[in-house]
């Protein structure tokens, strides 16, 4: 049988069930006006490479293997697929997904709060602590990451059954396995559910139950089981495993010591985040050595690691829920803090958003022993710990409260990529990433002078990014230079290697050029592979430049025929293809849309 938690407050006054789900209800309806603003926001960036990815598959069979990443992710492809299949829907339905599971998981992390503080209304303010958080606005509006809110849910059940498992004499009939079950689908949802074996344990000593016993370590054994069977599959269907990985946030060349050295930094970076929201916009982020963090930055990082685990040694007894949180917080931050040096992340908002329930929980046994040493009628020598201790409390509410408008702030950058990109660039040194991002943003809307000077300062921070160099070859391109232009597709061929979109990108860029230089039947060849798939993102600017082909051929018929096939397949265009009818002319497509 359980042993009960240790008691770090005083016995609350019980609030009835009603007032309380009343309060989890109010703070949904919160969550949805802090993210109403980005609610009409279209999809870009990674949906539209998962979309891009899943127009390949032959049927629903290939939803098990690996996303657009390499990444054992099924969820998502079936969503992605989905879409593909049926169509995608409106921006408000769109997000309705993302945003529904967010709320799902508000209620799941209320749940697992107020099962280990035994009170319902500590349990609300955890759920309000966590939901809250300015740093989560990423998760709520971008649907590349619902797979993150659903595995909160998976995880938080996870943990609720295998601490209910303890509660039956007979937990294998039920409770225990669906705890496995549960566990297997949270690893298949996302990959920092590795934290729920460990995350157990910890559950274990918060309730001072045996972790040797003979119980406990048959839960381990099956916990194992299911995580190892998990990390089979994963390699089994080919879903990235090693440092190798080409992430190009990272310098190809780092070695792998300075990035386990710089890993306290980026956990660092992610904890901070949590409490100190403001001005931070940590979004596709990128790390150069040497210059993102400077060598005291990462000394300090240090000691904050050292400071933490003292912290949660020090707690481990006195407060076993703030001790616990901790432990949550690091062991749900290891699998994407580079201290094994996979080349994760490295900074990422919605890397917080799995851990920072740990963070949630630690505030709230703060909060509760604060308020119970602050009721207390002690002597005047406890006077100052209480002080400090009421201080610090103080602080945390008011830093979280201050960070809630933010929250909407984000939302509406959501509505606006530049302005996204531009937050994000100047957050702290060499992101390079978001520079690029915005330049892009830039040629999508005509400003070539603003965009080439961006491109330049991303070049100089990541000379390895090579998607650079593809945004220079547009730049030349619109100036008419398809001799450099060319050269810069030549050096950007590592990202059409790993990106359907960026490759396709290419292919009709190159056809452009050859458009230009009079080469119609080389053009019209490469452009056949593209004219194939009308799903596709290239589709309706390589009928353009088809029509334009026929067009300088003198052959109008041929060019007038392929309009109306083209606004056929693509009737949302029906008004620019009727301009173009009217005056037949050499057209170019757009850069890649967000």
């Amino acid at each position: 049988m359980d042993t009960p938690p240790h008691n770090d407050s005083l016995p609350a006054r019980s609030i009835p069930d009603r007032f309380i789900y009343l309060g989890l209800f109010a703070l949904m309806c919160i969550v949805v006006a802090l993210a109403w603003p980005g609610l009409k926001s279209p999809p870009f960036l990674d949906d539209l490479d998962h979309a891009a990815h899943v127009s390949n598959f032959s049927g629903w069979k290939e939803t098990l293997g690996t996303d657009c990443f390499g990444l054992f992710r099924p969820f998502k492809n079936v969503v992605y697929y989905s879409f593909h299949r049926f169509g995608t829907p409106s921006p408000l339905l769109w997000h309705c997904l993302p945003l529904g599971l967010y709320l799902g998981a508000v209620a799941a992390v209320f749940a697992l709060a107020r099962r280990l503080t035994s009170s319902a209304a500590w349990g609300l303010a955890a759920a309000a602590l966590w939901a809250l958080s300015a740093n989560q606005t990423t998760t709520v509006l971008w649907m590349a990451c619902f797979n993150i809110s659903l595995s909160v849910i998976l995880v938080c059940i996870a943990v609720i059954l295998y601490d209910r498992s303890w509660d039956s004499a007979r937990p294998w009939r039920v409770t225990l396995p669906a705890c496995l079950v549960i566990s297997f689908l949270a690893l298949i949802s996302y990959e920092t559910s590795l934290c729920i074996a460990p995350v157990c344990v910890a559950i274990d000593a918060l309730r001072k139950r045996r972790i040797f016993s003979k119980p406990a370590i048959t839960r381990y054994v099956a916990l194992g089981a299911v995580t190892v069977a998990f990390l089979i599959m994963r390699v089994t269907v080919g879903g990235v495993t090693n440092a190798n990985y080409n992430n190009f946030s990272f310098d190809p060349q780092m070695p792998l010591w300075q990035l386990s050295v710089s890993a306290p930094w980026l956990m660092w970076r992610h904890f901070s985040m949590w409490f100190f929201p403001f001005g931070r916009v940590e979004f596709m982020s990128t790390y150069v050595w040497g210059k993102s963090a400077s060598m005291l930055d990462l000394a300090g990082a240090w000691g904050f690691l050292l400071l933490l685990g003292a912290t949660w040694l020090i707690t481990l007894r006195r407060l076993p829920l703030l001790s616990f949180g901790i432990a949550w917080f690091f062991l749900a931050s290891f699998p994407s803090s580079n201290f094994v040096p996979l080349r994760s992340g490295p900074i990422e908002d919605y890397y917080v958003v799995v851990p920072g329930v740990g963070l949630a929980l630690a505030v709230v046994a703060l909060l509760r022993f604060a308020f119970a040493r602050a009721a207390t009628t002690e002597g005047s020598s406890i006077g100052h710990r209480k002080l400090a201790l009421t201080c610090v409390a103080c602080c945390i509410v008011v830093l979280k409260l201050g960070g809630i408008p933010l929250f909407w702030h984000q939302a509406t950058l959501w509505n606006d990529p530049l302005r996204l990109y531009l937050y994000s660039a100047y957050d702290r040194p060499a992101q390079f990433q978001q520079k690029n991002l915005a330049a892009r943003e830039l040629i999508y809307r005509g400003d070539f002078t603003t965009a080439k000077a961006l491109v330049d300062e991303s070049l100089a921070d990541g000379p390895w990014y090579t998607i650079n160099y593809l945004l220079l070859g547009e730049i030349a391109i619109r100036s008419g230079d398809y001799k450099s232009a060319a050269d810069y597709f030549d050096r950007s061929q590592s990202m059409a290697d790993s990106s359907i979109r960026f490759g396709e990108f290419i292919h009709i860029r190159r056809a452009e050029i050859l458009v230009a230089e009079g080469k119609f039947a080389e053009a019209r060849d490469l452009l056949l592979p593209l004219l194939q798939r009308p799903d596709r993102e290239q589709h309706f600017p390589a009928t353009l430049m088809l029509a334009d082909i026929y067009f300088r051929k003198g052959d109008l018929e041929k060019a007038r025929q392929t309009l109306e096939k083209s606004a056929a397949m693509h009737p949302d265009k029906r008004d620019e293809i009727a301009k173009v009818m009217l005056q037949l002319a050499p057209q170019s497509s757009a850069a890649p849309s967000h």
